[in-house]
Order: C-alpha cells, then structure tokens, then sequence
C-alpha cells in the first residue's frame, strides 16, 4: 500500500472530509521532503553543478477556520500526527517566529569560573534540519514577500527554503548552518500574493474555497462520531516503514527521467521556466507517495494536481476572495440570490459587507462572469 493510501484511508476512517487535492499535494510534499534528506546526506543528483533542492513548501490557503491548523496537526503533529512515529523526520506546528528564529543567534554568558564566553541559541532550520514545520496562521509571509525594503528575516527564510547553507555574520561570531532540508508548509487567510517575490516562488500553492454544500459536509463531519478517534498506531507504523522502504527504494534510483512531465509542461499551462522546477518536484513526489517511483508516470490524478497547481498561482496573482465567490455561485446546486450569497461570506468567510460588494460588482461589472437575473446570480457560459 502507497503512503497516498495509507493517508486516504485514515482521512476516511476518522470521517474528514476529502478537499481536493490536499492530501495528494501534502503527500508529495512529504515524499520529496524524503528524497531530499537523502540527496542532502549521498549527494546523488544535481542540478547546474548544485546538489538539486527537491524540498516542496506549500502554502495553505483557505478562510479562518476552515483547515489550515486541522490539516497541519493530522499530519505533523510531534505527538499525534500520522507522522509522528516517523523519527527520522522531526515534526512540529508553530504558530509565532521572530526574526531571529529562523537561523538562531549568538550571545554571550558567563561560565562556571565566570569568564565570558559565546553560546549558540539554534534556530528552526537548526532543529529542525531535516524537519516538516507548520507555521499556522503565517499571514507575515506577505509582508515579508511584499516589502520593498528587504529585511533580515526576509533573507533568511530566502536562503533556508531553497539552500542548504546558511551564514549569519555577527559582531560577536557568525551562526551557520549546513545540511539544511527543512520543509515550510505554511498557513495563510484567503489574500493576494505577489508572486514575482523570490520568496513566494519556492511555494506550491493550496487554495480551498468552501462552498455551501462543503459547509454541510463539514457540520456533518464534526458530529460524526469517527471524528473523535486518535489516528490508529497501526496507521502510524505503516507510514513509519513505507518511508523507509521509500528511502531503499531512492537509494537505488540513479537517474530521473521527467520526459513526460517536460512534453506536458510544454502544452497549453504556457508554464515559465523558473516555475517548471515546482511542477517537476512535484511530480517526482507524487510517483514516490503513489508507489510508482521511479517511473514518474503522468496519470490522470498527477495531471489534475498540476493543473490545480496552475490553477492556484494565477489565483493568488489575482485576487483569491473574489474567485472564491465565483466558485460558491458556479458550484451551487441550488439557485442563490444575492443576499443568500452575502450572508454565506459574512459567516462562513468572515468577509464584511463592504468587501462582499466590491468584489461582487468587480465579478458583474468588471470582469464579466457574473450576472444578476431575477433577483438570482447566475454564471456567464463560456
């Protein structure tokens, strides 16, 4: 059994509900989070003369309370997550950082003869080297993103996400940190992003917009009983040796052919090349947590993940609050007027009135995809 459905199956068992393509984007993120721990330590493939940095860092985008710090405990929860048995990849959910924290820091102390001498404070990438972090709730990442004044902070996570090596000179030493493989899967409200930031291009993208029929399901799914059960210990023991098979199975791997995936990128997505490496990535992780590794197969699953890739990044270019009105009007089962609309996204998306009604007007007037007809929203047909 795949890690793929190992974790499809206990989603199932504990009553979650299926959000499409989570759990094959997280998978994956896992699996390449597996192959580059063991790239950073045999230094087996490589890319321009550089060891090749297969780390995939998703951001989880979704409303409050829809997800993001559920998803993030279920798998990498350092005591109950279906990871947690899995020792050779340290797990944890934070919810703050400071600056500093990411590199660590230097200061000085006093010894047992009381003589001044300088001590090292690690910091994230430190302790968690070869770890997966959740970072919940991290809307700072757009500031960090979008500021046109680069800060420390900023430089840090820009070196720690894509490098392996980190330097930080201080007047009183300098920290440094080699072997880095830390893998970022951090938590965001529904907001537009500048992707031309360096920083936003090391992401993958995990947009979620509940609709009225997924608000249902969740209200279901939280009174179901199975949802009060602990991830079964056989689940986590299964996870626990598929990785390890998985790493056996890299260590015999010499060489990955992406022919496939390359003819692909090369159709109608129109995929820049400084975005392929994101696609590839996650393609080879897909192949590992669907159990063809090292066939990378382009399956109609992968290619559905792809595109919902595609998909994602030019949504947060846009504008993710106003498609996700669109999305809830164009998935409706039912007919919806525009005050039911309203009301569902000033409950179930936090969104005040004012908001609703910019956006709105932007989707009728503006861009065209929606028309209002007795007194009904109703979608343009393309």
């Amino acid at each position: 059994m795949s890690l793929l459905e190992i974790v499809e199956r206990e989603y199932n068992n504990l009553g979650m509900v299926k959000i499409p393509y989570l759990v094959e984007r997280l998978c994956s993120s896992i699996t390449c989070h597996i192959i580059n721990k063991f790239n950073l330590l045999n230094k087996k493939f490589y890319h321009a003369g550089s060891l090749y940095n297969f780390r995939t860092h998703v951001i989880l985008m979704s409303p409050s309370g829809w997800v993001k710090s559920t998803t993030a405990r279920f798998f990498l929860s350092p005591r109950d997550g279906i990871l947690s048995r899995t020792k050779t990849i340290p797990t944890t959910v934070r919810s703050t950082f400071t600056p500093e924290s990411w590199v660590g820091t230097l200061y000085q102390d006093n010894d047992e003869e009381g003589k001044k001498i300088i001590k090292k404070s690690r910091g994230i990438f430190g302790k968690y080297k070869f770890g997966i972090v959740a970072a919940d709730e991290f809307m700072r990442l757009k500031d960090l993103a979008e500021s046109t004044i680069p800060s420390n902070e900023l430089v840090y996570l820009l070196s720690g996400l894509d490098n392996d090596v980190i330097t930080k000179d201080m007047a009183i030493g300098s920290v440094d940190e080699l072997n880095i493989g830390t893998t970022l899967w951090p938590g965001m409200r529904l907001t537009t992003l500048d992707t031309s930031s360096g920083l936003l291009r090391r992401f993958s993208y995990h947009l979620f917009f509940p609709t009225i029929k997924d608000a249902r399901k969740f209200k279901t799914a939280i009174r179901d009983k199975r949802i009060g059960k602990p991830i079964s210990e056989i689940t986590k023991d299964k996870v626990r040796d598929e990785i390890e098979g998985l790493e056996n199975i890299i260590a015999d791997t010499e060489s990955l052919d992406l022919l496939e995936i390359e003819k692909y990128l090369n159709g109608s997505m129109l995929v820049p090349h400084f975005e392929e490496h994101i696609y590839k990535k996650m393609a080879i992780g897909y192949s590992l947590a669907s159990g063809t590794f090292p066939d990378i197969i382009l399956d109609e699953r992968l290619k559905g993940l792809l595109q919902n890739e595609f998909y994602n990044r030019n949504i947060v270019r846009t504008d993710p609050e106003r498609e996700a009105i669109y999305h809830c009007v164009k998935s409706s089962e039912k007919p919806l007027t525009v005050k039911e609309l309203e009301t569902f996204f000033r409950y179930h998306y936090s969104m005040p009135y004012e908001r609703f009604r910019l956006k709105f007007s932007s989707l009728v007037s503006y861009l065209k995809k929606l028309y209002i007809e007795d007194n009904v929203v109703k979608v343009y047909k393309a």
